[in-house]
């Protein structure tokens, strides 16, 4: 991962920490399930450097600029690069990626 880390450090960019859970919860499914040459990634949330959760929260156009909801997008796309993997492998370059993007919320009013 460090060719990776350091073009993401060119960029500005740094991978966050694993999201950080209260001590004792245990979520029921795993963030990142290798098959084969394959990653297939959960749902993420926007995460701070430190693992802890990102604001702003809310909908775009109703509390939340377009320009948080960029910011925050951006850090939902770095945060399964540092989640546990599962059997503690990661992807490794050439490895295909597979992920189902969902599109942030936005209110009705927003244009």
């Amino acid at each position: 991962m460090a060719i990776i880390e350091q073009r993401l450090a060119e960029m500005g960019l740094e991978l966050p920490e694993p999201l950080k859970v209260r001590d004792g919860l245990l979520l029921p499914f795993v963030w990142v399930r290798m098959r084969g040459a394959r990653a297939y990634i959960s749902g993420h949330v926007a995460c701070n450097r430190d693992g802890t959760l990102a604001n702003p929260l809310g909908k775009v156009g109703a509390g939340v600029s377009p320009e948080q909801g960029y910011a925050s997008a951006r850090l939902v796309a770095l945060a399964p690069s540092r989640q546990p993997q599962a059997g503690s492998r990661r992807p490794r370059s050439g490895h295909g990626l597979a992920a189902r993007l969902r599109h942030g919320e936005c209110c009705s009013r927003f244009q």
